[in-house]
């Protein structure tokens, strides 16, 4: 059957395995138990939103693959694949490229202007410009650049610049 008002723009068409409707902020498409299956408007969804089925979300900032209401990855001015809760593996992408390979929040890995390999909380390698660190937290073990010291400086160490060798 089809059923539809010119003067309140909503109609309907039922089919015996979908149904579409037509209403004031867009349109549905439905199966005939009345799960949504797709939504026009504002926003597209494709795929039911129910617990543990796949859909995608497409909407003014970014388009998202979920499960249920759970992103699994997010596609907008900043990119993430993977689920950013609990202790779930997932890679960042900001807008300026910069990569964060991480676990949950946690970052395990990070390339951009400085690049960190392992947790900056606990023992981690840091890469920039002018050094390559090895660090235990924010206190350096090693660095090796113009200046390289092995140690950490507040205590015993050497010290390597372009004119001498010092233990200290």
């Amino acid at each position: 059957a089809i059923t539809g008002s010119i003067l309140d723009k909503t109609g309907s068409i039922d089919l015996q395995v979908a149904r579409v409707v037509i209403h004031n902020a867009g349109m549905y498409l439905r199966n005939n138990g009345g799960d949504t299956l797709a939504s026009y408007g504002r926003s597209i969804a494709l795929g039911t939103s129910g617990s543990n089925e796949e859909n995608i979300l497409i909407d003014g900032s970014s388009v998202d693959i979920r499960s249920g209401t759970t992103t699994l990855s997010s596609f907008g001015t900043d990119m993430t694949i993977g689920k950013t809760s609990g202790t779930n593996r997932n890679v960042f992408v900001d807008s300026n490229g910069n990569i964060d390979i991480k676990r949950g929040s946690q970052v395990s890995a990070s390339f951009g202007t400085t690049t960190t390999i392992g947790p900056t909380s606990g023992q981690h390698v840091s890469i920039d410009s002018d050094s390559f660190d090895i660090k235990k937290g924010s206190e350096v073990s090693a660095s090796f650049g113009t200046t390289t010291t092995i140690g950490p400086t507040s205590g015993d160490h050497v010290l390597i610049d372009n004119d001498s060798v010092d233990i200290k």
